[in-house]
């Protein structure tokens, strides 16, 4: 049993790792374009290390990932919504 435990706690200290280095890789290499397009204060991805690190590897990953889909629903929503009342408008 405490094998498993230790088995379990090393998976998870590297699955954290792993995923805190996919996103400051793409922090750092992602293309301009993509990173500064972000009109969202913390962006996506310094949203995702924080809830990372404050909930733990799968809740941090699940409310980032909610996160991000809010906030680009309610962009998709903004949109449409904008476009619509200059159709009426004209």
């Amino acid at each position: 049993l405490a094998l498993v435990v230790i088995y379990i706690s090393l998976v998870s200290i590297f699955a954290k790792s792993f995923v805190i280095w996919i996103v400051k890789v793409y922090q750092r290499y992602a293309p301009a374009k993509v990173r500064l397009s972000c009109r969202f204060e913390p962006t996506c991805s310094q949203y995702m290390l924080v809830a990372i690190d404050k909930y733990g590897i799968v809740k941090g990953v699940v409310k980032a990932l909610e996160d991000y889909y809010g906030a680009t629903h309610q962009m998709e929503v903004k949109i449409i919504h904008n476009a619509y009342n200059m159709q009426i408008n004209e």
